[in-house]
């Protein structure tokens, strides 16, 4: 018995102590705010915040994707490149059939992700053993358009055979065509940017995009990644024609791209690619064809005078710009301005307005 009751004073004593244990802890607990709510709260906390950082990190993603390809292309295209020393595309086009240009490639240039840049730049290769030019590659920018005038030119590149025909436009038959503009670089007298081209190449065959790029450059401030490869045969000293590949940087192709193919022929006239010379053709179907074909664009000219148009006209150079054209889409705002009417009447409100080559309105 009297072990009994020691052992029930001792657990007596044991549960006492425990409960008053147990209200220290609960004391201090209220007193400092309560540990594990605060654990829970903090738990709680954590994953709310990890939730909301999840969902802003992915809502900034969907922006930064659907913003604008601008910001994006500028990231990604913002260092300088090194040009390879060569470049020689493999080129397959059918023969010319009595348009100035083909596309090539689906009109999808061959630039690879590590030539394209924002920085501009201007290269152009070495002549070859026969001192014909090989290629020509820049980003042009308005950083590397001229700010003077444009002067004389005296290299006489290879195949330069010359000659003055009736049926060719100012007479003459070859120009000395610069591969990569003098308007987009101001690179004028340069031996390897210079090759001899039929004035129905230069004219109809590459200034259209030449001008469509400074357009584009200076309308919108953005770059273009542009290559010219004169394509020869052989050991022939006159190309039988060039290929030319635009790009624009800052949105991704949005506003310049093509790969056209322009053909170094000269209607009415018979060439000889080994060395340049050139003779009237001996059926007059080519040459009466060029005729026929100036005298209806003659006609044309008038009726499109008097058709009614609609066009975007900018106000910095007055160039003028169908609707639908990519230069009239990055027209800052400022510059626009919006025209229905005849062409007639565009000329007469606007004496400056000329057509822009690169969609040709009128």
């Amino acid at each position: 018995m009297k072990k009994f009751l020691a052992v029930t004073l001792a657990l007596t004593m044991v549960l006492s102590l425990s409960a008053s244990a147990i209200s220290f802890l609960d004391y201090f607990s209220n007193l400092f705010g309560g540990g594990s709510s605060y654990s829970t709260s903090a738990t709680t906390t954590a994953t709310t915040t990890k939730a909301t950082t999840q969902k802003t990190t992915s809502s900034t993603t969907s922006k930064t994707t659907t913003t604008s390809k601008t910001t994006t292309a500028t990231k990604s295209y913002n260092k300088a490149i090194t040009p390879a020393k060569t470049y020689k595309p493999s080129v397959s086009v059918p023969a010319y059939s009595g348009k100035a240009y083909v596309a090539v490639n689906g009109n999808v240039p061959f630039f690879k992700e590590t030539e394209k840049t924002t920085v501009a730049f201007e290269y152009y290769g070495a002549l070859d053993s026969l001192k014909r030019c090989t290629y020509t590659f820049a980003c042009v920018g308005q950083e590397t358009m001229p700010t003077t005038k444009r002067g004389s030119l005296s290299h006489k590149p290879t195949g330069w055979v010359q000659n003055q025909y009736d049926c060719v436009e100012g007479k003459s038959l070859y120009n000395r065509c610069h591969l990569i503009a003098w308007q987009l670089t101001g690179e004028n007298n340069n031996k390897q940017n210079l090759l001899t081209g039929t004035r129905y190449m230069n004219v109809q065959g590459m200034i259209p995009f030449e001008d469509m790029v400074a357009d584009y450059v200076k309308e919108t401030g953005n770059h273009v990644m542009y290559r010219v490869t004169p394509i020869f045969s052989g050991n022939n000293l006159l190309a039988n024609g060039v290929l030319i590949e635009g790009w624009s940087v800052e949105d991704n192709g949005d506003g310049i791209c093509f790969n056209v193919y322009a053909y170094n022929v000269q209607p009415g006239i018979k060439i000889d690619y080994k060395t340049g010379n050139n003779s009237l053709a001996t059926t007059t179907s080519s040459s009466s064809s060029s005729s026929s074909s100036s005298s209806s664009s003659s006609s044309t000219s008038s009726s499109t005078a008097a058709k009614k148009i609609t066009v975007i006209v900018n106000k910095s150079g007055y160039k003028t710009h169908l609707p639908t054209c990519g230069s009239a889409k990055n027209m800052a705002t400022k510059n626009r301005i919006n025209f229905t009417g005849t062409v007639d009447e565009l000329l007469a409100k606007y004496p400056k307005a000329t057509s822009a080559g690169c969609c040709k309105p009128f």
